[in-house]
């Protein structure tokens, strides 16, 4: 499940929150640097603060590489909500969700919440029909507690590009409706 090694010219690594550079089989940030990364966003100077610093571009990609310099995708940096100072994977409440029979579909996000910071919603695209109170019964054998989505929203599908990438806008806006 690799993607490889960096090519010729690139130099990855991988980086803690604090920057520090993490060895193999640790996960982090994918950060690379090289004569072909980017130098900028054109006309976008916050864009380009974000993701560059001294000379490394950020991917916002989370991974890690193994003893030999493979590298292995394990997530994006974006996709992590923060419930009450726990680092929780979207991807990982997602998996669970899929692991259940009834669910075809699933994707997670992070929304604001006063207690704990922020809390997972969960939206699902069913395979047949089930309860959402049984929908949480189930997940509840597969993931902690704090993981569990505030809210999970039963929807006919889950909006996508031509190539796949989930339209995240228009599920907040789904939620936005129902709230």
């Amino acid at each position: 499940n690799t993607v490889g090694r960096p090519p010729g010219g690139i130099s990855g690594k991988i980086l803690s929150s604090e920057e520090r550079e993490l060895g193999p089989f640790e996960k982090g940030e994918i950060v690379v640097s090289g004569s072909t990364v980017m130098l900028r966003y054109k006309n976008q100077p916050r864009e380009t603060q974000k993701c560059l610093n001294e000379g490394r571009f950020h991917t916002g990609d989370l991974g890690y590489l193994d003893n030999d310099g493979f590298l292995f995708l394990t997530g994006r940096l974006k996709d992590i909500i923060n419930v009450g100072g726990r680092k929780l994977s979207a991807k990982e409440v997602v998996v669970a969700l899929q692991n259940l029979e009834e669910v075809d579909e699933a994707y997670v996000i992070g929304i604001p919440d006063e207690l704990s910071g922020e809390s997972p919603i969960a939206f699902v695209k069913l395979k047949r029909p089930i309860t959402v109170d049984l929908i949480r019964k189930n997940l509840a054998t597969l993931i902690e507690s704090y993981k569990m989505p505030k809210d999970i929203l039963i929807v006919n599908d889950i909006p996508r590009s031509e190539t796949g990438k989930v339209f995240r806008s228009q599920l907040e806006q789904l939620l936005e409706e129902r709230c």
